[in-house]
C-alpha cells in the first residue's frame, strides 16, 4: 500500500499538538527521532559525497527542562507508542548497563536498537563514563563495533545503529562531569531546552476517533518509511553549493567555549535532520534547498538555547582531587591500572564512580591517555607529557 499521509511530521503535529501543553519544539523533534529510529542505516549520504565517512539519519536527542514543568516525558511517549506497534523496532530497556547495552545490540538481526527513556540519569548512571565512551563510538555508525565485557567475553556487532531519546532536569544535567561538555557525546547530541510550556489546559473535549485514525495511518507509513533504502543526493547542484557555501562560512566562526562541540558537528546534524525532513513527505531520497534551511533553522534554534544548557557547568570543585591523581599517575613508571588508582583515593572521593569520573576528565583535558588490554576489561591510564 501507498503512503497514507502526505507528510508524516505535518500529521504527527496534528495528532500530538491539539492535546498537548508541550512546546511546539518537543513535539517536532519527537517526530523527527521517531522517524530517525525506523530508517535506521537505510537511507544515508554517501561516501562519494561525504568523502571520509558517511552520514546516517540515526539522532541522539535530549530534552532539557524543569520537572514535571515543560511535558518533556510525555512528548517523548508520543514516540514511543507509535514505535511500540512496529516488529522490526529493537527497543533496550530504558535502565541499563554499557555490556549489557552492547549484548542487546549485539543479539539482534540487523545491529540496530533504540532507546528511550524519560530519566537519562537512570539510564546512564549504572556505567556512567563507559556509557558515554559507548554512545559517542556507536553513533558515527562505523562497520562494526566491538567491545570486551566481563560476562560474555568480546561482544561484536555488525553495522550498529543506535538512536537515542531521553530527557533530564538542568539540575541533573550541570552534575555531570566536565567531559560531557567537550567530550564526543556532546557533540553528537541535539538538546532540546524549555522551560515553559506552550499552554495550561486541563480537558480537551477531543473528538477521539479522529486522533485513533491519524495513528493507525501514523503506523502505516513508518512502516512504508523503513523500507526506504538507498543513497541520498541534492535535489540540483544550487543545493549542494549553498550547503557547501554555508559550511565553510560558518565552521570558523568564534563561538562560546561550551558550544565549540555541538558546532563543530552542526553540519552532520543539518543532513540527518534535513535527510528526515525528506523521508517525512517523498520517497525519492532527494535533499532539496527547503530541507536544508528547514534543518538549519531547527538546528539554529537549538544552538540558541544551548547556554541554557550548559550554564553552571563547569565548576568542578574537585579540582585538588584531580591535581593529586594526575601527580600520582605521573610518578609512576608506564601506565597504572585503575585498581591501584582507585585503592589509592578511595577515602579522598565518594565513590568509584566519581574517580572514573574525573579520570575521564582528565583524558579530555589531555593530562592523561586511557587504554585497554586486548582480550580484558582491564582499564589504564597513563600522563601525558604537555606540549
Amino acid at each position: 500500500m501507498p503512503r497514507a499521509l502526505e507528510n508524516w511530521l505535518y500529521s504527527f503535529r496534528d495528532w500530538t499538538i491539539p492535546r498537548s501543553e508541550a512546546q511546539e519544539s518537543l513535539i517536532i523533534w519527537a517526530g523527527l527521532f521517531t522517524l530517525a529510529s525506523v530508517s535506521k542505516r537505510h537511507v544515508y549520504f554517501p561516501r562519494s559525497l561525504m568523502g571520509s565517512y558517511e552520514i546516517f539519519p540515526n539522532l541522539y536527542v535530549l530534552f532539557i527542562g524543569p520537572s514535571s514543568v515543560t511535558r518533556k516525558s510525555t512528548s517523548i511517549g508520543y514516540g514511543e507508542i507509535l514505535l511500540h506497534q512496529l516488529e522490526e523496532i529493537n527497543m533496550a530497556p530504558s535502565g541499563t548497563s554499557a555490556s549489557m547495552l552492547i549484548g542487546a545490540m549485539s543479539d539482534t538481526i540487523d545491529g540496530s536498537i533504540t532507546v528511550v527513556s524519560s530519566e537519562f540519569g537512570s539510564f546512564i548512571q549504572t556505567s556512567k563514563e563507559d556509557m558515554y565512551d559507548i554512545l559517542s563510538d556507536l553513533y558515527d555508525g562505523k562497520i562494526k563495533h566491538d567491545y570486551q565485557t566481563r560476562a560474555h567475553g568480546m561482544e561484536y556487532i555488525s553495522h550498529p545503529c543506535l538512536n537515542l531519546f531521553a530527557a533530564a532536569t538542568p539540575d541533573w544535567f550541570q552534575d555531570q562531569p566536565l567531559y560531557v561538555i567537550g567530550g564526543g557525546f556532546s557533540a553528537r547530541t541535539i538538546y532540546i531546552y524549555e522551560t515553559t510550556t506552550r499552554k495550561r489546559q486541563l480537558y480537551y473535549h477531543l473528538h477521539w476517533p479522529d486522533f485513533v485514525k491519524i495513528e493507525k495511518d501514523l503506523v502505516h507509513d513508518l512502516e512504508y518509511i523503513s523500507k526506504l533504502e538507498g543513497e541520498f543526493k541534492h535535489d540540483c547542484k544550487e543545493t549542494a553549493d549553498a550547503m557547501e557555501e554555508w559550511y565553510q562560512r560558518t565552521s570558523e566562526q568564534e563561538t562560546q567555549e561550551k558550544l565549540v562541540a555541538f558546532r563543530n558537528r552542526k553540519h552532520v546534524h543539518v543532513h540527518k535532520v534535513a535527510m528526515l525532513l525528506s523521508l517525512a513527505e517523498s520517497d525519492d531520497l532527494v535533499l532539496t534547498m527547503t530541507h536544508f534551511k528547514a534543518a538549519l533553522a531547527l538546528l539554529d534554534n537549538v544552538e540558541l538555547k544551548l547556554p541554557g544548557v550548559f550554564a553552571g557547568m563547569g565548576k568542578n570543585i574537585f579540582g585538588g582531587e584531580m591535581e593529586a591523581i594526575k601527580g600520582y599517575i605521573q610518578r609512576q613508571p608506564g601506565r597504572v591500572e585503575f585498581g591501584r588508582i582507585h585503592r589509592r583515593f578511595w577515602q579522598a572521593l565518594p565513590g568509584e564512580a566519581k574517580i572514573k569520573e574525573l579520570l575521564g576528565e582528565m583524558v579530555t583535558l589531555g593530562w592523561l591517555q586511557k587504554s585497554r588490554n586486548e582480550g580484558s576489561n582491564v582499564t589504564y591510564y597513563e600522563y601525558k607529557e604537555q606540549s
